[in-house]
Parts: structure tokens; sequence; C-alpha cells
């Protein structure tokens, strides 16, 4: 198991082999992981308020059978994404 910190945005796969792909999953509190999944950033301090905002308040169900298990409860639409250098990286 790894921690992936809070602010951590990585790709989401599923058990199936090559199943990375267009989903990513948001970090809102250091998790307990396999390392399986690939870090592709980390999110803003003002971002993290936004993050706390939904998670504050909750999910549709807990259900795991549901469809809509672990879903915000309130709709959520990304409308914005700054792709930035992290320091101390060389720029391509």
């Amino acid at each position: 198991m790894s921690v992936y910190p809070r602010g951590t945005v990585a790709m989401a796969k599923s058990q199936n082999p090559n199943s990375a792909g267009s989903q990513f999953f948001l970090v809102y509190e250091d998790s307990m992981l396999p390392p399986d999944y690939t870090v592709m950033g980390t999110i803003s301090e003002a971002g993290l308020k936004v993050l706390d905002k939904i998670t504050d308040a909750g999910v549709k169900s807990n259900d795991q059978s549901d469809p809509d298990f672990q879903q915000p409860k309130n709709p959520v639409e990304i409308e914005k994404v700054t792709v930035s250098a992290q320091e101390g990286l060389p720029e391509k």
C-alpha cells in the first residue's frame, strides 16, 4: 500500500490490464491505496477549498450495489484546468 497524499490527481483504472484511460480521481484526504495509480499532478490550495465543499456535501449513496455509490451528492462540473510545470522539473 502507498499513501496518495491529499491533493493528488491520479489516473483511475479497473482490475483489467491497460484499463487506465480517460478517467481520473482527486484525493481529498491522505489515502492508502495499492501503488498501481499513475500520479498526474496536484491540486492547488484554491482547488482544495472547492474539493472540501464538494466532500462536505456528502455522497448520493454508500451502498456498493448502488450505481451512484460514492458519487458526489451535488452535481460537479470541472470548467477549467490549469497545467503548469512543477517547480524544480525541467520544462519540455
